[in-house]
């Protein structure tokens, strides 16, 4: 059942890299025309890659178990991997928090929407570097795509 999880992680990563962008897209969107509609949806979207992220991150860490056991791919290129999307994971957690306090909120909403920015703008830029960290580990190094190369002759 794990293994069908770690296979899973490719399909899974995706959501929560597209996801945040249109939340940051749409916050944009929703503070420049002010439009509770489009608020909404920043904040639903950014509710739902947490989700995803939280399944990333797991289906990644039972994947690496594979690639460890099947993949000649340096620890450290698949450690800085994880660490960076433990980084973001922890960081969407409070962003997802301050998102729905500043939609709620009636004191200091223009505080709570600003830190709701700049969290998103930081979980942005995490997961384009954390995926650009996975992307490097499959297409530069061959993890969960090529078996290594055997010295039998």
């Amino acid at each position: 059942m794990l293994e069908l999880f770690g296979a899973l992680h490719p399909p899974f990563v995706s959501f929560p890299f597209v996801l945040v962008t249109i939340s940051f897209l749409f916050q944009l969107i929703g503070v420049y025309k002010n439009k509770n509609s489009i608020l909404i949806a920043s904040k639903s979207f950014i509710t739902a890659a947490l989700v995803f992220a939280i399944l990333s991150y797991y289906s990644g860490h039972e994947a690496s178990e594979k690639v460890n056991q099947t993949f000649t791919v340096a620890d450290s290129l698949v450690g800085q991997h994880y660490l960076w999307a433990k980084i973001f994971l922890f960081t969407l957690i409070p962003c997802v928090l301050f998102g729905w306090i500043a939609f709620q909120a009636k004191f200091n909403k223009a505080i709570f929407e600003s830190i709701f920015l700049v969290l998103l703008l930081f979980c942005l830029c995490l997961v384009i570097y954390t995926s650009w960290l996975g992307g490097s580990l499959v297409f530069d190094h061959g993890a969960g795509v090529r078996a290594p190369m055997s010295n039998t002759r």
